[in-house]
């Protein structure tokens, strides 16, 4: 199986072979203090993780 995770602030996107899942998370939480990833009893094979930090696409904002 083949996984793509993306997040943006609070929203969770997961994308696993053909189907596609989405949630809300809050980052700012005291309790929120990393991702965990967990398989079931019967997974097998090697597990790899590639992580890239994605680029801002807003402009900030200026005034004046």
């Amino acid at each position: 199986m083949e996984l793509r995770i993306f997040m943006d602030r609070s929203v969770v996107e997961v994308f696993a072979n053909r189907v596609c899942l989405m949630g809300r998370v809050y980052p700012t939480r005291p309790d929120s203090v990393g991702i965990r990833l967990i398989a079931g009893p019967d997974a097998t094979g090697a597990v790899t993780l590639n992580v890239w930090q994605m680029e801002q696409i807003w402009a900030p904002h200026r005034h004046g």
